[in-house]
């Protein structure tokens, strides 16, 4: 719980249970309430014995592997008011779901104008306002969804026609067309048909399908790391066939609601 928000996680996982432990482990150190392991490849015994003496975990082996779909499909079950979809290959260090939470509450934004001097926030207002020209190095920002990885968009390539955004390589709060990885947004985000839904386009779906109007930003953060599993043959980006259908989900959405207007997110 931060400032009286209660925080749900969801894991959805399928045959990592080497390093999966890890990645539990480093969410059960974060200021948060319940950290639930979404399991599609039937369970593990073994693994349940070693982790289950935190209550609030809670380990759901599943007899077949509904994919992502699953974060989706569970969420409502939680009691969170905020709910963290996070991949199975990232480690979380002290402090991120702080530095998350901050962004999307507004917190950092305030602290940024409490440590200027007078002068500088004088200026600060006065370009907010219009009255004088600049832009200011940090804005507020109206977050529904917040996470560490994201896109803006500018056509309906996914790759070529876009500009990719990672939490660690940026100063200052991306807004963007979806996150992804990790990301937070409020309960009232989630609930909603899965039927259709495919593993390597979740986070499309619920952000470009179903929400295209909420804001999305990739907030800075240098305190998580990826294990190397993310990048071996297990990875979905590895397989040419989920990056085609990724690309061809991507396509259709971003022609049907996001080409119109010309819109980048």
């Amino acid at each position: 719980m931060i400032d009286g928000h209660t925080i749900s996680v969801l894991i959805t996982t399928y045959r990592r249970m080497d390093t999966i432990k890890e990645v539990v482990s480093s969410w059960l150190a974060q200021p948060v309430d319940e950290v639930w392991l979404l399991d599609g490849s039937g369970g593990d015994a073994r693994f349940v014995k070693t982790v289950l003496a935190d209550e609030r975990f809670l380990y759901w082996p599943f007899p077949r592997d509904f994919q992502t779909r699953t974060d989706y499909g569970v969420a409502m079950l939680t009691d969170g008011d905020l709910i963290v979809c996070a991949d199975d290959d990232v480690v979380v260090e002290p402090g991120f779901t702080g530095d998350l939470y901050s962004h999307w509450s507004g917190e950092s934004y305030e602290k940024h104008l409490d440590d200027m001097s007078w002068v500088d926030r004088h200026e600060h207002e006065l370009r907010e306002d219009g009255l004088i020209e600049g832009e200011n190095p940090c804005e507020d920002i109206s977050a529904d969804f917040v996470g560490i990885i994201g896109r803006v968009f500018g056509g309906p390539d996914y790759v070529k026609d876009g500009t990719y955004f990672r939490s660690d390589k940026i100063s200052e709060p991306q807004r963007v067309g979806f996150v992804g990885v990790i990301y937070m947004a409020e309960r009232k985000w989630f609930g909603f048909d899965t039927r259709g839904m495919e593993r390597c386009w979740d986070d499309l779906w619920h952000q470009m399908k179903i929400y295209p109007d909420a804001q999305k930003y990739v907030v800075p953060t240098t305190k998580y790391k990826d294990l190397p599993c993310h990048k071996d043959a297990s990875a979905h980006f590895r397989d040419p066939e989920i990056r085609r259908i990724r690309a061809e989900f991507f396509a259709r959405e971003y022609m049907k609601t996001y080409a119109p207007t010309k819109r980048r997110y």
